[in-house]
C-alpha cells in the first residue's frame, strides 16, 4: 500500500512538472528576450551619447582655437582672414547646436537609434554612367 502511495505522488509530481516546465520556459524566454533587447538598446544609446559628447568636445576645442586666431587676425588688421574665420566659427556653432539637440533627444529617448549614422552606400557616388 505504501508503494502505491509513493508511485501515485511521483506520478502527480511528474505530471505537474510536465505541465509547469514548458510554461516556465516560455515565460523565462519572453522575459530573457525583452531584457536582452533592453540591455542592447541601453548599450547602443550610451555608445551614441558618448560619440556625440566626444565630437562636441572636439568641435568646442576647434572653435576655441579659431576664436584665438580670429582675435589675432583682428589685432593684426587681417580683416579678410578674420571674416573667413568668423564664417568657420558660425559653421561650428551650427554643428554644436545640432549635436546638443541630438544629445537631448537621445537622452530623453525621443529618437530611434537604428538610423542615426549614414550607411556606407549613402556616401558612395552612383556607378551609373551619366547620359550626357
Amino acid at each position: 500500500m505504501g508503494n502505491i502511495l509513493i508511485e501515485t505522488s511521483i506520478r502527480k509530481e511528474m505530471y505537474f512538472t510536465a505541465l509547469i516546465y514548458p510554461f516556465a520556459v516560455i515565460v523565462l524566454a519572453f522575459f530573457g528576450i525583452n531584457v536582452g533587447k533592453f540591455a542592447f538598446g541601453y548599450v547602443r544609446k550610451q555608445k551614441r551619447i558618448g560619440e556625440i559628447e566626444d565630437k562636441y568636445e572636439h568641435l568646442r576645442d576647434t572653435r576655441r582655437d579659431l576664436m584665438h586666431h580670429m582675435y589675432w587676425a583682428r589685432e593684426n588688421k587681417e580683416f579678410e582672414k578674420m571674416e573667413n574665420l568668423i564664417t568657420e566659427i558660425e559653421k561650428l556653432d551650427n554643428e554644436l547646436a545640432d549635436l546638443k539637440a541630438q544629445h537631448n533627444l537621445i537622452s530623453q529617448g525621443k529618437t530611434c537609434l537604428l538610423y542615426t549614422s549614414p550607411s556606407p552606400r549613402d556616401r558612395q557616388k552612383s556607378r551609373m554612367p551619366s547620359s550626357a
